[in-house]
């Protein structure tokens, strides 16, 4: 399984989401749920997947800062064990990634002490243009109801007038070419998870890891549909 921690003394799988919008953990060659995975200089790795989602539990997230810039961590505590689905917090440009903009969507309509589940998921769309983009979201259900939460921000867009979320800008540069501009949606959508996150937050602080041993950075080899600018997503909301 994953790497050990304790948090409220339960064990912790640390967990990473593949480009085919997988939760997966490092593991080793002879757990018999292992998947072989090599990156770009053939370097071997093994991944346990969980195409299920994550345990039932409460949330509780947590934003750190690492030597790669900020990671949005996100806790479902179960009642054995907890989940912990670490994702980076902005992506090259300065722009919130996907996922992370996808939950922060969702967290006023979340409840803290509700048990949930977090499926991600990696899909391809044609947009109006014709042009082949990726849509990264979670998938959260409410085990309290058996059913899935809607979010409770939109895009504000032309067939959404009310949407409360800025769209994200497209300009022309010089040369012609379109370029996205979301720092007004990155700023919306930071001020909303600055405003939920002490909702989320645990009310026990003294989180004790175990710190993984620094390994070479991974660039799997998966199936991954070919798309351009695949972190700016113009979703059909």
């Amino acid at each position: 399984m994953a790497q050990k921690g304790n948090y409220s003394n339960q064990k912790t799988n640390y967990l990473s989401i593949n480009a085919n919008g997988i939760l997966y953990s490092k593991t080793t060659e002879d757990n018999p749920e292992a998947v072989k995975v090599t990156n770009k200089e053939g370097d071997v790795y093994y991944h346990e997947l969980f195409e299920g989602g994550t345990e039932i539990g409460t949330m509780r997230l947590n934003i750190g800062n690492t030597d790669f810039g900020k990671r949005l961590r996100i806790f479902i505590q179960g009642e054995t064990e907890t989940d912990c689905v670490d994702l980076p917090l902005f992506t090259q440009n300065g722009s919130l990634t996907s996922y992370v903009s996808n939950l922060i969507m969702y967290l006023p309509n979340l409840d803290p002490e509700t048990k949930i589940s977090l499926r991600p998921s990696t899909e391809t769309y044609v947009n109006k243009k014709g042009e082949t983009k990726l849509e990264r979201r979670f998938f959260i259900k409410n085990h309290d109801t058996d059913k899935y939460y809607s979010q409770a921000l939109k895009v504000k867009t032309e067939n959404n007038p009310n949407g409360e979320v800025p769209p994200i800008i497209f300009k022309k540069r010089a040369d012609g070419i379109d370029v996205a501009n979301a720092e007004e949606q990155t700023d919306f959508l930071y001020k909303v998870l600055e405003e939920q996150i002490g909702r989320f937050q645990s009310k026990k602080q003294n989180i004790v890891e175990e710190k993984p041993a620094e390994t070479k950075k991974e660039v799997v080899k998966e199936t991954k549909p070919s798309v351009e600018n695949d972190e700016v997503d113009d979703l059909p909301f």
